[in-house]
């Protein structure tokens, strides 16, 4: 399966990977159009309280620092949950990670061109940036969805990195 890497640039031409909670300086919304939360969304939010209060939580701190009505992005958010899996991923149940990670390949799937993106370059990325810090990816390898793992390996070759051979396709 062929996967294209995305990545999504800014207007001044910085990257969204970047450390945690990275935001790009145009963040603020002046003069942007801001696209609404998709409907699956609540699904996703649904499935942990433990990611909704984190979710929340980045969310209210998004709007106390920008301008009023703006609403922190798809993508950032996403960045901000899959930093959170990897981090409390302990603290979710099997069941809780798997109805993440089966939504998150959905979306990859069957979510319009935005959504699937903000998913590769948000959720995904952040979790092989996490794997690189020490997150053991691993444990959540066969959890993830074939066009999650497709990406997942995919971007590894974008960055010239040879996946491990649990990666691989079997």
């Amino acid at each position: 399966m062929a996967v294209k890497v995305m990545t999504q640039r800014y207007e001044n031409d910085s990257e969204v990977s970047g450390p945690p909670h990275y935001r790009p300086p145009h963040a603020q919304c002046s003069g942007s159009t801001v696209r609404p939360i998709p409907p699956w969304w609540a699904d996703l939010m649904a499935i942990s309280d433990l990611l909704a209060a984190e979710d929340e939580i980045e969310a209210v701190r998004w709007r106390e620092e920008s301008e009023p009505g703006c609403d922190l992005p798809l993508l950032l958010r996403l960045t901000h949950l899959a930093e959170v899996f990897a981090e409390r991923v302990q603290d979710l149940t099997p069941q809780q990670r798997r109805n993440v990670l089966h939504l998150v390949d959905e979306v990859l799937g069957s979510g319009d061109q935005h959504e699937a993106d903000a998913v590769a370059t948000g959720f995904l990325e952040s979790l092989m940036t996490a794997a690189d810090a020490g997150f053991d990816l691993r444990q959540i390898w066969s959890d993830l969805g074939p066009r999650s793992q497709a990406y997942c390996r995919a971007w590894d070759a974008f960055l010239g990195i040879a996946s491990p051979d649990w990666m691989r396709e079997p």
